[in-house]
């Protein structure tokens, strides 16, 4: 009965160190969005800044007409920019379960195997 509690303990650290991998890869994952979506905060408020400047040296009032409207479309830029990132995380996270989720069965499959074989003394 010794090696069915020592099969145990060993599946019990490879599901535990699965689940570390695929936390350790999600909390990457969304490390990496958050600061692709802060770059991208950082660009427009940059961006924004400096068109202001540049229309406020014209005498254009840059919160007014078609000044804003551009301003706008900056903004909607980074948006969908952002959107996408937040996708592209959404699927990684969805990946990484997935992928656990198939590295378990087949954690669990060879203890199955190793279960049976150790019973059957094959």
């Amino acid at each position: 009965m010794g090696s069915l509690t020592n099969s145990t303990e060993l599946s019990d650290l490879i599901l535990d160190k699965l689940t570390g991998e695929t936390k350790a890869a999600n909390k990457s994952a969304r490390r990496k969005a958050a600061l692709e979506k802060q770059t991208n905060q950082n660009l427009l408020d940059e961006t924004l800044g400096s068109y202001s400047a540049q229309m406020a040296s014209m005498g254009i009032d840059p919160d007014q007409g078609s000044a804003a409207a551009v301003k706008e479309g900056y903004k909607e830029e980074t948006a969908l920019k952002n959107a996408a990132i937040d996708q592209e995380l959404q699927d990684t996270l969805k990946s990484n379960k997935r992928a656990q989720k198939k590295k378990w069965l087949q954690v669990g499959a060879s203890y199955g195997k190793n279960l049976l074989d150790g019973m059957t003394g094959s």
